[in-house]
């Protein structure tokens, strides 16, 4: 009695709400996606406002694989950025999992690399 209970269910709703801060805390970025190496889409966190996001499977598969990629060669810290005329991604692996903070064509790409860590936890925290 008198003690907090704690649930696997708890740990996503706790997650969500921090994924949903992250968001919220880059300048210009639209929402977090994760995947597997597939491409296949596990979960999206969006900023308010914000219906959906400009990217596909397909591209979604080929950041895995950039992704999958630039770990093997232990390239930089571990997020990639690609950058578009109207769309900006900061993507990292995460296991066998890898996440997408995607952004508009301004999206504040030091700030969303500043986030690529404590994601990663977040995920690795869920996962566990």
């Amino acid at each position: 009695r008198g003690r907090a209970r704690h649930s696997r269910a708890g740990t996503m709703v706790d997650g969500a709400t921090a994924l949903a801060a992250h968001v919220q805390r880059v300048h210009g970025a639209l929402g977090i996606l994760l995947f597997d190496k597939d491409g296949v889409e596990l979960h999206r966190t969006l900023r308010p406002g914000v219906e959906s996001l400009p990217v596909g499977a397909e591209m979604l598969c080929a950041l895995a694989t950039t992704a999958d990629h630039t770990g093997k060669l232990r390239m930089g810290n571990g997020g990639v950025v690609s950058l578009y005329d109207n769309l900006a991604t900061v993507h990292a692996p995460c296991g066998q999992l890898c996440f997408c903070i995607v952004g508009t064509g301004d999206m504040n790409v030091g700030s969303a690399l500043d986030i690529v860590g404590p994601v990663a936890e977040l995920f690795a925290q869920v996962k566990q």
